[in-house]
């Protein structure tokens, strides 16, 4: 059969011996079977660090939701809505439509959505704010999602 013992090592009858470890490395074979797929030239890290500094830096946003609760039930939602509206800020962005929800004895809260971005708008400020306005009685933050 072409394969002999020598030894103690088995020898092809090929002409490569059993100690032909060094020269399997190098032989040019592809033991995966990756010939034939086409090689993908290295990107240049200049070009790389081009493209990167090409993209916008992402903008942090967060959005909130609060319940702002009415000192007593006479305070007026729509007037607590539009005060509530009145607060500008540069980087903050009020929702559509406030939600208006019952709590109890004829009291309702404002339920307000917003989206802050981070770097411009601090929460606790915006909190404070919403407090010192005319006719909140108290307000919690119901939910806070990082965009």
């Amino acid at each position: 059969c072409g394969t002999t013992t020598v030894g103690g090592a088995a020898a092809s009858g090929k002409g490569k011996g059993a100690d032909s470890d060094e020269d399997s490395d190098s032989d040019g074979e592809d033991l995966f079977g990756d010939e034939d797929a086409p090689k993908k030239p290295k990107k240049k890290p200049v070009m790389v660090a081009k493209k990167k500094a090409a993209k916008p830096a992402k903008i942090a946003k967060t959005q909130l939701v609060f319940d702002v609760k009415p000192e007593d039930a006479e305070t007026d939602i729509k007037d607590m809505e539009a005060s509530v509206r009145g607060i500008t800020m540069e980087g903050l962005l009020w929702g559509e439509q406030f939600g208006v929800e019952d709590v109890a004895f004829g009291i309702k809260k404002l339920v307000v959505q917003c989206v802050v971005e981070d770097e411009k708008v601090s929460v606790d400020e915006l909190e404070e704010t919403i407090y010192g306005l005319e006719g909140v009685q108290s307000m919690d933050m119901i939910a806070m999602n990082k965009m």
